[in-house]
């Protein structure tokens, strides 16, 4: 059960503890750590990126309600055999718990805790610790002593018991979550972890969620572990699935204990990165307030992350800091210096994988690695001229593979050097709300400001509102939307908006192009080709830019290049990382490396994660905001859909999906943007269909969606994606069945409510006789339709372009034609009076489809 307070976490017990370890007196100086281990680990503190793990030695100077040291490890263990009536001789906690079940009742067990861990008053050092800003706290203890902590720390804290609440995302770095692994002494009545069989049985059923998150953060942040030997068994199989490699780029751990430890142990430790440091709380503590003499404040760690000023940040709020932390100043200047600064290998080497398909990123667009093709001429001034109109939004439409999210950043590196007045700004895409951060604007700019926020679709629909927190702010948004998206979705909810269409590269752009090419990407063919011949090459493909790229380079067509490529990778293993990665991608959003290796672990893998990752170099890589990418979409697609078997797509799929059996229902809002986006994408029943389809059988997706019927048995999205896959594949019975458990969950979705009323018109439409039951169906439906139609809620589907198909087709199908004229026509007037509003192909295409019907009496 998850509590908010304003005061800080929980410690206590920790069942592995061993009393020399906490006997021992803290040293009189500064703890001793490696140059290179002190600097990433002070580099991890000042960004915040720390996650604090705290074992029964962090509260070895806390004190009980009796203000005795809290008895853990063996003198707890002490304690219980005494009060069973057994000899004691030195073993540990848990043989005693194991051996005194038959003396001790669970609840005189519990009663014995409750004594000795409620009510503790935690020491100095673990209190101060607040002072800091950290990822995320867990305890292995029961004790209440976070619960008591009271001074005020540098952030809001949320306690989380492991044993019964469902994992969360990071909401903002205002709040801190505080999580209780083994349970909560105060609240017995939800478990505790005591017993090494306890340990045993939550292994065992993978329903410990907060454990499977604690994995996902060892791997994506810094832990810090705190009084323990990580010999905790739930810990160390997490651990274990983890998987960090020493001499891997996924950085390190750190576990500070008292005990002096062998060059054996040590090793070990070292081979799955973590690093030890001799030292106590007390050390930690120690060591810390010398480092950072005034703790770290929330807005020290935005400060460092954003470029905002302190004169900015003192002005701000909680909550303004919470918005700011998503919101990053770009300076042309330093990424200048930054792009000077890159070693002669270090440039080459970004330099071909950027021209091989990796996203772009500031440093490149900065450089001259990119090409400023033709097009970015006609961009900068249809730009210029939008700011210069006060436009709210600019977007720049273009193909898959056309260049336009690079030419896109380096048009705005180009108008902030030309304009020093203009302040440019990135919007990161993984924000929770939109419109606090544009609403924060109007506090930190006084200037006229650009805000990029790269991939238009990855806002959703209700964009549109978000926008209109920047009305009398000197404020513009640069996107990027496929030329594809923007008409068949995108421009349905920003009509007013006519985006700039970034065309494919000319004639003009071939030089610098095999200059490019020449300098940076290994092709001694492409090099001994006359000049001419180069030029033919580009012009050979007749395609995107990536493309033709790759294609001029390699003198082979790019889909047997991508087959090659993929089939050549050195085992399952590495292709099922590629497929995680690939098809997280293709959803536009990319994958966490601590989700892809949680799903690479699901899927049984044998080799490790690092060593797989290091056989994907130069095919995936770490882009900007820390999520893995396949080199592009256009490659990823390839394989999905003509290299890759179905058995792999749907186990790659699945893995992915239980990653997420971790979060609260409904899931699309217990995760961030970029998470939810990819949790859409990975059940999109059309996704399925389609690729089940292209392998021979359509039905072959519907056990995607049936392993998870328990599982998102809550989760409304789920339902509908499931529906509409029956649906598709003419199971209508059951799709309607789904539907409705889809309406159970997420009443009043108008999705849902669409997506009902137009299976039960194909129902209607199929029977074999026009019944009072065929009619009741059809009655159902059109009631349902009309009333969303009436209550014009904007969404993706048209309730009356639904209406009109299904009532018209059912009503024609059973030969009632003068029904059909009747609502042919009111159906038609509604049309029209939607089709002055907005322009869509849809409304279109139905109009004609009835024109047809009521004067040709054709109906297609």
């Amino acid at each position: 059960m998850q509590r908010d307070g304003d005061f800080p976490p929980l410690v206590g017990y920790d069942p592995t503890m061993h009393d020399e370890q906490e006997s021992q007196p803290s040293s009189g100086g500064i703890m001793e750590i490696e140059p290179g281990d002190e600097k990433y680990l002070l580099s991890s503190m000042k960004i915040g990126e720390a996650v604090l793990i705290l074992g029964a030695g962090a509260s070895a100077s806390s004190l009980n309600r009796a203000s005795e040291p809290v008895k853990v490890g063996l003198a707890l263990a002490e304690l219980i055999a005494t009060r069973a009536g057994l000899p004691y001789n030195g073993e540990k906690l848990t043989e005693v718990l194991s051996a005194s079940a038959k003396t001790l009742s669970k609840k005189q067990i519990i009663d014995i805790l409750a004594r000795e861990y409620i009510g503790i008053q935690p020491s100095s050092e673990l209190e101060r610790l607040f002072s800091f800003t950290w990822k995320r706290v867990y305890t292995w203890n029961i004790d209440d002593a976070l619960l008591n902590v009271k001074r005020r720390s540098a952030q809001n804290r949320r306690f989380y018991n492991g044993l019964i609440d469902k994992a969360a995302e990071i909401e903002s770095i205002q709040q801190l979550h505080v999580v209780a692994l083994h349970g909560d002494i105060t609240k017995p009545e939800h478990g505790l972890i005591l017993t090494e069989n306890e340990y045993a049985n939550w292994i065992k059923s993978d329903r410990h969620f907060w454990y499977q998150r604690a994995a996902q953060d060892y791997l994506a942040f810094c832990p810090i572990f705190i009084g323990s030997t990580l010999e905790e068994p739930i810990l160390a199989s997490e651990l274990e699935r983890a998987g960090r490699e020493s001499n891997s780029n996924l950085g390190r751990a750190f576990l500070i204990t008292p005990d002096s430890l062998s060059p054996i142990k040590k090793g070990a430790l070292d081979a799955k990165g973590i690093s030890h440091i001799r030292g106590t709380l007390k050390d930690f503590y120690r060591w810390l307030t010398v480092r950072m003499p005034s703790g770290r404040a929330t807005k020290d760690v935005v400060a460092a992350s954003s470029n905002f000023t302190n004169e900015i940040l003192d002005n701000l709020t909680r909550d303004d800091l919470a918005a700011a932390q998503f919101l990053r100043q770009i300076s042309p200047s330093r990424l200048r210096n930054l792009t000077a600064s890159l070693a002669g290998t270090t440039k080459s080497l970004l330099a071909r994988q950027f021209l091989r398909g990796s996203p772009p990123s500031w440093k490149i667009a900065a450089s001259d690695i990119p090409v400023r093709l033709e097009g970015c001429s006609a961009l900068l001034s249809a730009l210029a001229h939008a700011i210069e109109l006060g436009e709210k939004l600019f977007v720049i439409a273009g193909q898959s593979g056309s260049g336009k999210s690079t030419a896109a950043m380096m048009t705005l590196i180009k108008y902030v050097d030309d304009n020093p007045d203009v302040d440019l700004f990135e919007l990161s895409s993984d924000v929770r709300s939109p419109k606090r951060v544009f609403s924060l604007l109007r506090k930190i700019c006084s200037r006229k400001t650009i805000i990029y926020i790269g991939d238009l679709i990855i806002y959703g629909d209700a964009f549109r509102e978000e926008i209109e927190e920047l009305s009398g702010q000197n404020v513009i948004l640069v996107a990027t939307a496929r030329s594809g998206e923007w008409k068949d979705r995108l421009a349905r909810y920003l009509p007013e908006i006519t985006p700039f269409t970034f065309q494919r590269f000319v004639k003009n752009d071939y030089d610098p192009l095999i200059e490019r090419l020449i300098k940076y990407v290994p092709s001694p063919r492409f090099r001994q080709l006359s000049r001419p011949k180069q030029h033919q090459a580009l012009a050979n493909s007749n395609s995107q830019l990536l493309i033709a790229l790759r294609e001029a380079t390699e003198s082979q067509i790019f889909s047997d290049i991508i087959t090659n490529e993929f089939e050549q990778l050195p085992d399952e293993d590495t292709r099922h990382l590629m497929l995680i990665v690939g098809l997280s991608t293709m959803a536009r959003v990319g994958i966490s490396r601590e989700a892809a290796n949680e799903s690479y672990r699901l899927l049984g893998a044998s080799r490790s994660y690092g060593a797989a990752l290091d056989a994907l170099d130069g095919i995936v890589s770490l882009a900007q905001n820390e999520r893995l990418y396949a080199r592009h979409e256009l490659y990823v697609r390839h394989i999905i859909e003509n290299v890759a078997t179905f058995e792999d797509f749907s186990a790659v799929i699945k893995a992915i999906l239980r990653t997420y059996l971790k979060y609260n229902i409904p899931i699309v809002r217990s995760v961030n943007r970029l998470d939810s986006q990819l949790f859409r994408f990975l059940l999109n029943h059309d996704f399925i269909y389609q690729h089940a389809n292209r392998h021979g059988d359509r039905r072959l997706g519907r056990d995607i969606y049936s392993d998870f019927e328990v599982e998102f048995q809550l989760d409304g999205h789920f339902w509908l994606q499931y529906g509409l896959y029956l649906a598709e594949i003419d199971e209508l019975t059951d799709a309607v069945d789904m539907l409705k458990r889809s309406i159970q969950a997420y009443p009043n979705n108008p999705y849902v409510i669409n997506a009902l009323a137009d299976v039960q018109l194909q129902i209607a439409k199929n029977r074999p006789a026009y019944d009072t039951t065929t009619k009741a169906i059809i009655d159902e439906a059109v009631k349902a339709l009309k009333i969303q139609d009436a209550s014009r809620v904007q969404s993706d589907v048209y309730p009356i372009v639904t209406l009109a198909n299904g009532h018209l087709a059912a009503l024609i199908r059973h030969g009632q034609m003068k029904l059909a004229k009747t609502a042919a026509a009111e159906y038609f007037d509604r049309l029209q009076q939607l089709d002055k509003v907005i322009s869509s192909p849809y409304v279109q295409s139905t109009k004609d489809r009835i024109l047809r019907f009521v004067t040709l009496n054709e109906w297609k």
